[in-house]
């Protein structure tokens, strides 16, 4: 009587067992004991990748309608850094965006460079945004591009994603746009620039009625207005000529001269209601036939000049100033003040435009003759390029190299030696 049930029992574990092990096994469908396995691999896994480590975002291009390039990969930065590092497959979509623009001379490309607020700019340029928008024009200028049809521009961004190798990535856009033609020509922006800084950049502008020397002021302009009165305001060191323009079919009714230097001495007025210094602007007129007029409305018609005072002028040209090196090395390391003084050399220079500028390159006694004068003409030109980049017109440099042959110090001591890694600066 006890056997038989025993046996009932048994025969039914046999059962389960034989249904599980044929399940779970044979036909490897999802069981509960493995799915407990693969959340704990998963848990595992996850717990041993950084928290902050992102995915690398996907490079998109577009013409309109059409995906140029889409691929998933980016461009990745180091922090504090504009030197791209780029993949094969980033080439590769350089390559083919450098194909589009050489076929597509109607196009244009825009390039923003994004950087953080923590991150130390040791570049050439106002931030590092403009640094990497930059590098990557460079590219494609050598992969055939003209110089013309691409643009630059930077933003902060202080949550760029940080990738598992510690680079940073998403730091550069790219877009294409349609060349403008006279017939497409969009109204000016208020642009103002004090030698390679951008002072305002904003998409409307000043506009005046026809026959009107009071201008329309939009909130935006007057927001642009206020940022170059403080600029001026920090900067005393600088001048701003105001032009105003107008058109040979307009009346000028007031007591100036002409029309344009109406409007010129308008604006003078608003910035110095917003605390600039009188001083430090000045005004002049001139006509100009090719305004952009649009219902009786002319919109811009003004040209804003920075220029350096005479003090700065004679800082600037009194005597060479001095870049130094690493031994051995010609990478131009630049701080702040080297870039001020980069800024005020590009200012002079568009003040000036008979000046130019001469670069010497100098090393110290280290290794032989005939080396030390490459190094020199190498730290000459690397100066030279940085110049360049920030809008200096190239035959508007000389570079030449002294070698090792006229130390300003002794080579005995290794301040003797850092001071004779030099490249002298000349503005002339």
């Amino acid at each position: 009587m006890i056997t038989r049930p025993l046996l009932f029992i048994a025969l039914i574990v046999w059962y389960v067992f034989a249904v599980y092990w044929y399940v779970c096994q044979i036909k490897n469908h999802h069981c509960n004991c493995r799915i407990t396995n693969q959340l704990t691999t998963t848990q595992t896994t996850d717990s041993l990748a950084s928290p902050s480590a992102t995915a690398t975002p996907r490079f998109i291009l577009t013409d309109g309608a059409n995906t140029v390039v889409d691929i998933p990969d980016n461009v990745a930065f180091t922090p504090s850094d504009a030197t791209p590092q780029l993949s094969p497959a980033m080439q590769q979509a350089l390559s083919k965006t450098a194909g589009l623009l050489k076929t597509a001379p109607n196009k244009t490309l825009q390039l923003t460079g994004y950087y953080g607020k923590s991150e130390t700019n040791t570049t050439m340029f106002d931030n590092l945004g403009l640094a990497r928008a930059d590098a990557i024009k460079q590219q494609l200028i050598v992969m055939g591009t003209p110089d013309a049809q691409i643009t630059t521009a930077s933003q902060q961004n202080d949550n760029l994603p940080t990738l598992a190798n510690g680079l940073l990535t998403n730091a550069l856009t790219a877009t294409l746009q349609n060349r403008q033609t006279p017939q497409t020509q969009q109204a000016p922006r208020l642009v103002v620039k004090d030698g390679s800084e951008t002072v305002i950049d904003i998409a409307e502008n000043v506009q005046f009625p026809l026959s009107a020397a009071k201008p329309t002021l939009s909130p935006d302009v007057q927001n642009g207005l206020k940022q170059l009165a403080q600029y001026l305001k920090n900067h005393p060191d600088r001048r701003l000529s105001i032009s105003g323009n107008y058109l040979n079919t307009e009346k000028n009714n007031t007591t100036f001269a002409n029309l344009g230097l109406a409007r010129a001495h308008e604006l003078k007025q608003q910035l110095e209601l917003l605390g600039a210094n009188t001083n430090q602007i000045e005004t002049g007129g001139k006509l100009a036939p090719n305004l952009s007029l649009t219902n009786n409305t002319i919109t811009g018609g003004l040209d804003w000049v920075f220029m350096v005072t005479a003090a700065r002028q004679q800082d600037l040209t009194a005597k060479a100033r001095n870049l130094y090196f690493d031994s051995g090395k010609a990478l131009l390391e630049v701080n702040d003040d080297l870039r001020t003084y980069f800024r005020d050399v590009k200012t002079y220079l568009d003040q000036n435009p008979q000046s130019k500028v001469l670069l010497t390159g100098h090393t110290d006694n280290t290794g032989n003759t005939a080396t030390n004068q490459t190094l020199g003409l190498k730290r000459a030109n690397e100066v030279k390029l940085q110049l360049a980049r920030i809008g200096i017109a190239k035959n508007k440099i000389t570079t030449a190299s002294k070698g090792e042959t006229q130390p300003v110090q002794t080579n005995d001591t290794p301040e003797g030696k850092k001071a004779n890694r030099r490249v002298e600066m000349l503005v002339q």
